[in-house]
């Protein structure tokens, strides 16, 4: 059977039409030449936008710290009454390292006590609580300050003023080796608050409008649900879910103090990137059934339950670490998880893990399809490389964190990752969208794919 002929044997077959059948090659390409170029312009538009945090050094409202280390209070001042965060670093200044032994990293305890006012002028402070706590602090030989760590993370700012006492004289066997100690007052910049509300509600308005599009294009072509295609019922759940990747309920995650509003963000992220680690394990898995036995459609749960556990197991364990570490943070501000999880490494482990086995299932996909691959339509495998692209830009992501919004610092990387995914869905449903076959034009279809 020539190639004319398998090309006309798949159209008879095929039940419902859609954007990707009426675009020509040429479209195409512009299409994802616009989508590559906002990408480059979202990494540039991104670089000229505010960082993710303000910092500032706050002054000591006592201290002495010469000769002797006794105690240090810092007072710190929040005119805007917004339920934002803070976070208080320290870095420990050395002597003279001539006097000194080299030191790497020292061991340093401390006493502390937090109080707030809810005066400005800081007249009637409300004592909250007291902690001892340690951190490891690291010392580079050809320094003088140390490196800066946590010690103390206010999840809510409750009040106008708030004091902390530092306290460590009589609990370190050895201090002498300590000159003094620089704060940095580390809090959410409002103006990247602002960019993050303008950017994912705009999103969400975009799509929800595609979903309407695309429901009143199936209504008007009087296309029932059971018709619907593979890759159109998983264009529906990729959006829903990218609306709730963005985040509806990221304005009372910035102005109220529950910790529900934070772990529904991370849930929502989380879930929508499970969710496309799904759909590209669906998309490979499909072919290689067409190839080996022309079965489009499976049980539901031979085909989805062993890709939903395999995916739902690294995202409950992410949901669950993550909601723990938030819900310590909030009940005790000197809570360090780098301590008790020793740091990023368990969980960079499950991660890497994760993503090799992932990889693994996914390339064994790759390769029994690749005989199906090959019979695929032109612009069919032009999309399956889109598929890839963005499947490499996703697992990268999660490696590092940007993905799932962790460690976001710059409005380059928040901007970078919520444009690759708004835009690659919003393409998908282009494409996907039903239409009559009375649009089509089949001369011209098979003269595309035969030139």
């Amino acid at each position: 059977m020539g190639k004319a002929e398998k090309f006309a044997d798949s159209l008879a077959s095929q039940a419902v039409f859609t954007k990707m059948d009426q675009i020509g090659k040429w479209q195409l390409a512009i299409l994802f030449t616009v989508w590559g170029i906002l990408l480059v312009l979202a990494l540039t538009l991104g670089g000229t936008g505010p960082s993710r945090r303000t910092t500032e050094h706050p002054s000591l409202a006592s201290h002495d710290l010469e000769g002797n280390v006794t105690s240090t209070t810092v007072m710190l001042d929040f005119p805007y009454q917004w339920n934002s965060y803070f976070i208080l670093q320290i870095s420990v200044i050395r002597k003279p390292a001539e006097s000194l032994p080299k030191l790497s990293k020292q061991l340093v305890k401390m006493h502390v006590t937090w109080e707030g006012s809810p005066d400005a002028t800081g007249e009637r402070f409300r004592k909250f609580d007291e902690e001892h706590i340690q951190r490891r602090i690291s010392c580079p030989v050809n320094r003088q300050y140390s490196d800066y760590v946590t010690i103390f993370k206010m999840s809510s700012i409750t009040y106008a003023r708030y004091r902390l006492k530092f306290k460590w004289d009589d609990l370190n066997e050895n201090i002498d080796w300590i000159h003094g100690v620089d704060f940095m007052l580390i809090q959410r910049n409002r103006d990247f608050a602002m960019y993050e509300i303008g950017w994912k509600y705009s999103c969400q308005a975009i799509i929800v409008l595609i979903l309407a599009i695309l429901w009143f294009q199936k209504w008007r072509i009087q296309l029932p649900l059971s018709h619907l295609s593979f890759e159109q019922q998983w264009v529906g759940i990729l959006l829903i879910c990218l609306f709730l990747y963005n985040n509806p309920l990221f304005v009372g995650e910035l102005y109220a103090s529950q910790l529900a509003f934070a772990v529904l963000g991370n849930m929502f992220r989380m879930l929508f990137v499970g969710v496309l680690l799904v759909f590209w394990l669906s998309v490979f898995d499909s072919i290689v059934r067409e190839v080996n036995g022309g079965v489009t459609r499976v049980p539901f749960i031979r085909f989805y339950v062993p890709k939903i556990i395999f995916v739902g197991l690294y995202w409950v364990l992410c949901v669950s670490v993550f909601s723990y570490i938030m819900g310590q943070e909030i009940s005790d501000p000197t809570y360090d998880w780098r301590t008790e999880f020793g740091g990023l490494t368990l969980f960079i482990v499950f991660t890497v893990i994760f993503i090799v086995l992932y990889l693994v299932w996914l390339i064994w996909l790759v390769l029994m399809s690749l005989n199906g691959i090959q019979h695929l339509r032109r612009r069919f495998r032009v999309l399956l490389v889109f598929h890839l692209v963005n499947l490499i830009a996703t697992l990268v992501g999660l490696f590092i964190g940007r993905a799932i919004g962790l460690d976001i610092q710059a409005a380059e990387d928040f901007l970078f990752f919520h444009v690759l995914f708004n835009m690659y869905v919003g393409v998908l449903g282009f494409l996907y969208c039903p239409i009559s076959d009375s649009h089509i034009n089949f001369d011209k279809m098979l003269e595309s794919e035969l030139s």
